[in-house]
């Protein structure tokens, strides 16, 4: 399955991200096993914009790999 491509903009420290992060194959509810990777999407975060230069950070630390911009500006497609 092809990933939905995500772009986190006002990034913060990455909370939106980290949502969107790949749910563990099985969830347990009450005694109940879902396999959970079957009924949601694969998303990828490729481009975080944040200004805040110590939330930047922080979200660098949260999120490996995923590019970060200060201004929204210095966005190409």
């Amino acid at each position: 399955m092809n990933s939905v491509l995500v772009v986190d903009l006002f990034a913060g420290a990455g909370g939106l991200s980290l949502g969107f992060d790949k749910p563990e194959d099985i969830e347990t509810i009450g005694n109940i096993e879902y396999d959970i990777t079957s009924l949601a999407p694969n998303f990828e975060t490729i481009l975080a914009v944040e200004k805040d230069d110590e939330a930047r950070d922080t979200y660098e630390l949260n999120n490996l790999g995923v590019e970060t911009k200060s201004d929204i500006t210095d966005v190409r497609s």
